[in-house]
């Protein structure tokens, strides 16, 4: 994307938007989140430094800008979500994420207990049957 050049002509400071004359064509709407890392906020007559870019209805604005001559600072930009999620399903979505994850399986613990069940069926069958061979020899 090609860099333009313009003068910011119209600042509404606490809207934190306004408009750029470029030098040719018209004005480039500026919104405060293109001016990322800029160690002041713009004024009437900077001139900015910007790419075009179009926003969600097509409109063109001004994205990636810095203000000439002013110092950038070290930010970090926030993360924003690739999908836009309504409050109640971003609610529903942190909710079963902010859950402690159980370790404790289920299937494993069927397992064990069929296998104990199993083996002492066994165990108390041959039980049953060296008593049996005890009463034989005893009687006999």
């Amino acid at each position: 994307m090609a860099i333009e050049k313009g003068t910011l002509v119209r600042w509404i400071g606490d809207k934190g938007f306004g408009f750029i004359k470029p030098e040719t064509g018209k004005d480039i709407f500026i919104h405060i989140s293109a001016l990322i890392g800029m160690s002041r906020k713009p004024i009437i007559g900077d001139v900015i430094l910007y790419q075009i870019g179009f926003d969600t209805q097509g409109k063109t604005r001004a994205i990636n800008a810095k203000i000439e001559g002013v110092h950038l600072v070290l930010t970090i930009a926030p993360l924003e979500p690739k999908v836009r999620v309504s409050i109640p399903a971003y609610r529903k979505l942190t909710a079963r994420s902010n859950k402690p994850q159980s370790r404790f399986k289920l299937l494993p613990v069927l397992c064990f207990i069929v296998a104990a069940v199993f083996i002492y069926s066994k165990v108390s069958k041959e039980q049953k049957f060296i008593d049996q061979v005890k009463l034989l020899t005893v009687h006999s």
